[in-house]
């Protein structure tokens, strides 16, 4: 009887630690400000294929986080193509995400031996010897021995709290994912460090994080561009480097084909602007729509446009067609004659909210955006730039959003920009809306024709996500596919920025 009394001690004992010490590893995991997470793109891998992963960086503090360096491993049988190694810099409850790639490879030899199996294994060997040593004692050391128990296993326990607890406060992580490659399982490993800055290191209550800029249409709009819809500045957005954009030097608009008088004096002579650039593509223009021109200015013709291979598809093959969206386009400035053509336009998919998603992450695109940041960096000094398409929306957008990645402006500011056109068209697209919905019950339809005036802001954040995921970032985009290099971004800069 004694014997089992002192047995259900010892197996107390060691349930009591171990239970320790996997509440102070959960504790410890709890307690890290950075998460990341890692997810193979696929399930399973057949032999040959490239592998794929998504990682997410998560700062959940309220606190910036300096840098987080993280390296990826994984068994000698894989070599990487991409990010096997990456650093970055996390502004409070952010999250960033990276792509890791990887291929396999012909090696010679077994693979390296699975890690993590030597702590339980130990802890099972120091639990046994723990027991027989409390069997043996004599009488008199019973007690002893069952102390003896308690230590060496409760070594362990704050060993493992130890390590634990230095992965919150050394600010070290291990994360892994398992995935089947040639129906064998593998293993993605990502260790990190990171630091926190060290005025956030402190015993002080942790203050809320600074409110993001919000921005006023009405501090933006060019009142007196008149003539021209959705006319605005980007001059006063203030940077991740708290830098301003200089007043009044990078206007976007919709089309200038009528601009008035005044409005062009204002922007030879308010605004000295020196380049204008037309994103809208031949088949946009005509006598209704071609801007005006104005002398003293320079005006290029750069034509992106996601409608350009569906308006070929839809007209190469039907001229009745093709005369009537002529007819359409030079009646637009008569009442209604804006919106009949916009739901003729939907209807053959010339606009579509999604192609024109698709098109930004095109080659082609790429290409353009390249035409257009040549114009951005060899600005004269003193002078203004203004871009624009057919509303000023979405190919002055995403154009709107490079430029501002490239200056490092955070994701809010540039949400805000793209989503300020709603506010400049409420009218318009009220009106659209309202022919819309009198017009069909598809709410796809619907979708595509008020996407005439409004935008969407699920469209340009999966612009945003794409460039990330594919690129590292934007501006990691803006590199591999644009050829800018920091050269390039050092410049924009300065040109762009106050001091």
């Amino acid at each position: 009887m004694k014997k089992f009394t002192k047995l259900v001690s010892v197996i107390f004992t060691v349930m009591l630690c171990l239970s320790a010490m996997c509440g102070m590893a959960a504790f410890a995991e709890d307690t890290a400000p950075v998460k990341i997470t890692v997810k193979a793109d696929k399930d399973s891998y057949s032999q040959g294929d490239k592998l794929k992963f998504d990682v997410s960086v998560s700062n959940e503090s309220g606190n910036a986080i300096d840098e987080v360096s993280i390296q990826a491993s994984l068994p000698d049988k894989f070599e990487f193509t991409e990010n096997e190694k990456y650093s970055v810099k996390l502004s409070a409850n952010e999250t960033k995400k990276y792509t890791v790639s990887a291929k396999p490879v012909v090696k010679n030899g077994s693979d390296s031996p699975k890690t993590g199996v030597y702590p339980p294994v130990l802890i099972i060997a120091v639990g046994g010897i723990a027991v027989i040593l409390a069997f043996k004692s004599k009488k008199s050391k019973q007690i002893f021995s069952l102390m003896i128990t308690a230590v060496l296993i409760g070594s362990l326990s704050f060993h493992s709290f130890d390590t634990a607890a230095s992965a919150a406060d050394a600010k070290e992580l291990t994360v892994k994912t398992e995935f089947k490659y040639d129906s064998k399982n593998e293993t993605l490993t990502l260790k990190a460090k990171y630091e926190i800055p060290a005025q956030e290191k402190t015993t002080e209550p942790a203050t809320d994080p600074k409110p993001s800029q919000v921005l006023d249409y009405n501090k933006q709009a060019l009142r007196d561009v008149t003539g021209v819809s959705n006319a605005r500045q980007l001059g006063g957005y203030i940077n991740t480097e708290g830098r301003a954009i200089k007043q009044n030097v990078l206007l976007r608009t919709g089309s200038l084909a009528h601009i008035t008088d005044d409005g062009i004096k204002a922007l030879q002579e308010k605004y000295k602007v020196s380049d204008i650039m037309d994103f809208r593509y031949e088949r946009e223009l005509n006598p209704n729509t071609t801007d005006r021109e104005i002398e003293g200015i320079a005006h290029h013709n750069i034509p992106m446009a996601p409608s350009k291979a569906r308006a070929a598809e839809v007209f190469s093959n039907d001229p009745e067609k093709f005369a009537k969206l002529q007819e359409l386009s030079r009646n637009a400035v008569k009442p209604g004659g804006s919106i009949a053509l916009t739901i003729f336009q939907a209807e053959n998919g010339i606009v579509n909210a999604h192609n024109a998603v698709e098109y930004f992450k095109t080659d082609e695109a790429a290409g353009y955006f390249r035409d257009a940041f040549e114009i951005f960096l060899n600005k004269p000094e003193d002078a203004a730039i203004l871009f624009h398409c057919a509303g000023g929306k979405d190919r002055t957008g995403i154009v709107s959003m490079l430029l501002l990645s490239a200056l490092d402006f955070d994701k809010d500011i540039i949400m805000q920009d793209y989503m300020m056109t709603n506010t400049a068209n409420a009218k318009q697209i009220e009106e659209v809306t309202a022919a819309a919905e009198e017009y069909t019950d598809d709410p796809e339809l619907r979708y595509n024709i008020i996407y005439s005036a409004a935008v969407y802001p699920e469209l340009m954040e999966e612009n945003i996500d794409y460039f990330t995921k594919q690129y590292g970032s934007v501006k990691g985009f803006l590199r591999e596919k644009a050829g800018l290099t920091d050269e390039d971004f050092a410049k924009l800069k300065e040109l762009y920025l106050e001091d």
